[in-house]
């Protein structure tokens, strides 16, 4: 079952063949996804009181890594752009759990997608924003150019 995966063998397989060998990431971005997700998982062993290498896929769920999100943003003061690109730290590792083991997909779609509607939100709370309305569709008669 996907969600008894252990982390330790996804992770390995995300750094060694997907971020250095398909996508080609520099030294940079390996070390900034590696201290993202190496925060993830320090922060989830410590919330569930389990080792880091104990932890497994179904361990980790929309809720424990939005609580990480608020946790790095509060406490460890990071700015709204650093919470952000952990956050696409975190996407990438998922796309890459559900492309490895699509069994998985249904542990990782939530991770993956309510964490960037809930982070987007925060967002325009935040700034005072709202979000901008869909264009209606215009009638034939309206769309005449007017000579002048």
């Amino acid at each position: 079952m996907s969600e008894c995966l252990l982390l330790a063998p996804l992770l390995e397989s995300y750094f060694r063949r997907c971020l250095t060998k398909q996508r080609n990431a520099t030294p940079a971005t390996v070390a900034s996804y590696r201290d993202a997700l190496r925060m993830l998982i320090l922060f989830a062993a410590a919330q569930l009181g389990k080792r880091p290498a104990a932890l497994a896929l179904g361990d980790l769920d929309r809720d424990l890594v939005l609580a990480f999100l608020d946790e790095i943003e509060e406490k460890r003061k990071n700015t709204v752009a650093t919470r952000n690109a952990r956050l696409a730290a975190i996407r990438s590792f998922f796309h890459h759990v559900a492309a490895t083991d699509p069994s998985s997909f249904g542990v990782v779609h939530p991770i993956i997608y309510a964490t960037v509607a809930v982070v987007a939100s925060k967002k325009l709370a935040r700034t005072g924003r709202q979000p901008c309305p869909m264009p209606h569709i215009v009638a034939g008669s309206t769309t005449r150019a007017r000579r002048i």
